[in-house]
């Protein structure tokens, strides 16, 4: 009997694992946006996430979506605050944009820790091509930032 079980389980399992997309993220739109704790505007405020943070969408409930910050907690925000328009954020403390998508290329500037930056691609060759706010564009590694 616990053999039937533990298989029904199991099955359960990879069913729904079978059910999980790829990982979605966006960024807040052009105002910050308040996180509440649960899905509903008389909800306790959590914070305010500013403008352009890059988030991961958790769930997507329409009006509301469950949302996940760089630093892993957890809030929900409405949808409208967000923006398909997408951002990363550098997570050590210097990352070097680079010219091409290739360590040995020269390096265009340095971001610091923290900065947003837009993406523009993914090569899907651990580079990303992004743009500084400044206008500049160039590659980062895909390790040096969040949001991607």
């Amino acid at each position: 009997m616990r053999t039937i079980a533990y298989l029904a389980c199991f099955a359960g399992l990879t069913f729904a694992a079978g059910q999980v997309s790829a990982l979605e993220y966006r960024s807040v739109g052009a105002h910050p946006a308040i996180c509440y704790d649960l899905p509903q505007a008389t909800s306790k405020k959590l914070a305010i996430a500013s403008r352009g943070m890059p988030l991961e969408i958790v769930i997507d409930n329409a009006d509301w979506v469950k949302v996940r910050d760089s630093a892993g907690k957890m809030s929900w925000m409405e949808s409208k605050a967000l923006d398909k328009r997408r951002t990363l954020m550098v997570t050590v403390p210097t990352a070097d944009v680079h010219l091409s998508a290739d360590v040995a290329s020269s390096v265009l500037f340095k971001v610091a820790q923290n900065v947003l930056l837009e993406l523009k691609q993914n090569t899907e060759t651990g580079w990303l091509e992004v743009r500084h706010p400044d206008g500049i564009s160039g590659y980062i590694r895909s390790n040096e930032v969040w949001g991607e």
